[in-house]
């Protein structure tokens, strides 16, 4: 995943999605624990005072750049058309589009295992995903992208719902499409499509 966002890059389709902290934490203990690891240390370290402070400096320096980093994909990352592919393992499907330029396309489709959300998540069931890319490749696109699911950012329904109402039906059909066009069993991965 990118940990620098581009500030000369925007989504078409902003996701605008508010975060909430303790439903990111839950999904997403990776990096809380890591700053807190870092703390603990820094505490039991703390007869060493210059190691200590070098250590709560550091904690806060990674602080600041996982809640700005976090805020930013949320707010400003693509909003795209998710579906549940299978329950066990949880995979999702995104649908979305490489190209960088706006002239060309590069369709994909990306698979991936997100914590799963709460609320129904049946095979099928359609999800709001936030997603932001990386890399650059001499075709002239964007190398990756990186979802995440807005329920793990925040679990309202109402703001779910609203997501989902922003994507058209055109959406929803092409990536039940993609879905068919990848080989079974599915494997977490980016898939390019014929365009």
């Amino acid at each position: 995943m990118p940990l620098f966002i581009d500030g000369g890059t925007f989504a078409t389709r902003p996701a605008c999605v508010s975060l909430s902290w303790p439903v990111y934490c839950r999904a997403y203990p990776k990096w809380p624990a890591i700053f807190a690891a870092t703390l603990i240390l820094a505490a039991v370290l703390g007869e060493t005072r210059g190691l200590a402070v070098a250590l709560v400096l550091l904690a806060g320096l990674i602080g600041i750049i996982f809640v700005q980093h976090t805020k930013a994909r949320f707010r400003g990352g693509a909003l795209c058309a998710g579906r549940v592919i299978n329950a066990h393992p949880f995979q999702v499907a995104v649908l979305t589009d490489l190209a960088n330029d706006g002239l060309s396309s590069y369709p994909v489709l990306k698979v991936f295992s997100p914590p799963r959300p709460a609320g129904p998540t049946n095979l099928g069931t359609r999800l709001a995903a936030v997603l932001l890319y990386s890399g650059t490749t001499p075709a002239g696109h964007w190398a990756d992208c990186h979802p995440e699911l807005a329920l793990a950012a925040n679990p309202s329904v109402a703001l779910h719902e609203e997501l989902l109402s922003r994507l058209a039906d055109q959406e929803w059909q092409d990536l039940a499409a993609a879905c068919e066009e990848i080989p079974k069993p599915y494997k977490c991965g980016l898939y390019p499509l014929s365009r």
